[in-house]
């Protein structure tokens, strides 16, 4: 494993060595994504310029909430969003044959073959705004809550890579997947998006579905109920705020899982 992220390393220095050939094109996509992402957060303050809260939280706790989402999502969005995008191209021509002859696990290989630099525009704005959400929030820092807290952020990337992970798996079974991965993970339209806000505004239905069926809640609902010290809200016990972490791993490890088994059955398409 050592040797992969070491060959991954040197992977994303001649990516990004080619992409800045084009200079122009390399930056005005991250900057289109970072745009992109300001307006979704001068929408959040939009809507809070007519409200005080939204179910009890507050204009700087959101804020807290979306950022945690955010962050998760860039950073897996980084690593496997190319790759699961792709895999649908590669199955359907029967390109993925040639991973099958390589020295390397498919999947390894196929993440080292790409990477999303378009996420760091999604990326650029969290450490200004989580400075300014907590400078306004009365979090009380300890040793335990900071080890909670970048633990929740690894739980939560996990989470997020492990659906798309087993999204991507879906592309040796059904082998178009992009707009399964579209609805799943997009920004501004998708599952994703009701963790842009407090899940204990949904009704009861869609809670459940957040929590047992497509966890989303635990990137950013929990851990965010724990930082911030909200108030039990009946519906999931409070020892549901630590749970970020088990969580990821486990989604995580069933991911791999079902992409290996997925993989083992694959019959190539291409001619």
């Amino acid at each position: 494993m050592l040797r992969f992220f070491k060959l991954y390393g040197e992977f994303i220095k001649i990516y990004l060595r080619s992409r800045l050939e084009y200079k122009q094109a390399f930056f005005i996509e991250i900057l289109s994504n970072f745009v992109l992402i300001s307006m979704f957060y001068v929408g959040i303050s939009a809507l809070f310029s007519n409200f005080d809260s939204i179910n009890g939280w507050t204009y700087y706790e959101v804020m807290f909430l979306y950022t945690l989402n955010l962050f998760c999502a860039s950073v897996s969005g980084l690593f496997f969003w190319g790759p699961m995008l792709s895999l649908e191209g590669l199955v359907q021509s029967g390109q993925y044959d040639s991973f099958l002859t390589k020295p390397m696990h498919p999947l390894l290989h196929l993440i080292s073959r790409h990477f999303q630099h378009t996420y760091i525009g999604w990326i650029i704005p969290i450490p200004f705004v989580f400075a300014v959400c907590i400078s306004h929030l009365s979090i009380t820092w300890s040793l335990f809550k900071i080890v909670m807290f970048i633990s929740s952020i690894l739980g939560g990337i996990l989470i997020n890579s492990s659906v798309f992970l087993s999204g991507g798996a879906l592309s040796f079974r059904i082998v178009k997947t992009a707009k399964l991965l579209f609805l799943l993970q997009r920004p501004n339209d998708s599952f994703r998006s009701f963790i842009d806000f407090p899940v204990s505004i949904y009704n009861k239905f869609i809670q459940i579905f957040l929590v047992f069926i497509l966890p989303y809640a635990f990137i950013n609902y929990f851990p965010s109920r724990y930082f911030l010290e909200k108030a039990d809200d009946g519906m999931f016990h409070p020892l549901f705020n630590f749970g970020t972490p088990i969580v990821g791993i486990v989604l995580f490890l069933s991911a791999v899982f079902i992409w290996n088994k997925a993989s083992r059955h694959y019959t190539s398409t291409g001619s």
